[in-house]
């Protein structure tokens, strides 16, 4: 299955759209970013200049950034496979979904259809990522994926020291059962 521009029906029963990431959107996904605490990682885009310099830069790569659409074009979350690492065919998964949109189901399809592309349509062995434990996000990769460890004390934030999840799937394991967990 092709997601680069496909429909997919969620548990949410509306039908989503994967296309290129478009430049309107930058801002939006830059309020997004911003409105999650603890989400930058350095030295990652912490002001819309640099972000719009972080999209003009990844555009050109051939790595798999896409923008999730609903039916009417609206913007509703940004995925990527990025960096992609050909000659390890490994990949980090990311994901920002728009606030008003969240714990609606909408995360873990698109998390499961982006593993889908990343593992039947471009050959990667590993999918993997990283969340830190002062951001909301850590809960959700923590349902959704099998295979994670702690690593202490990698970030600082707001005056403490965090730690993160690294979290990983394998083309091997990928779409069994463990999906299906609560």
């Amino acid at each position: 299955m092709d997601i680069g521009g496909d429909a997919l029906k969620t548990e949410t029963d509306f039908p989503l759209h994967f296309g290129a990431l478009r430049e309107e959107d930058l801002d939006a996904l830059f309020a997004w970013r911003s409105a999650t605490p603890g989400a930058w990682r350095d030295p990652i885009a912490t002001t819309i200049v640099k972000h719009r310099q972080w999209y003009e830069g990844t555009v050109s790569y051939e790595d798999w950034i896409r923008g999730v659409y609903d039916a009417d074009g609206c913007f509703i979350a940004q995925t990527q496979l990025h960096p992609i690492d050909w000659h390890n065919k490994s990949a980090e998964i990311g994901l920002i979904v728009n606030p008003i949109m969240r714990r609606k189901g909408l995360g873990r399809e698109i998390v499961q259809d982006t593993l889908h592309y990343g593992f039947r349509n471009l050959g990667l062995n590993t999918i993997w990522g990283e969340v830190y434990k002062c951001t909301d996000a850590w809960l959700f990769w923590t349902k959704v994926c099998p295979n994670m460890t702690t690593m202490p004390q990698r970030k600082c934030w707001d005056g403490m020291v965090w730690d993160s999840i690294y979290f990983w799937w394998t083309a091997g394991e990928w779409g069994r059962e463990w999906w299906e967990r609560e």
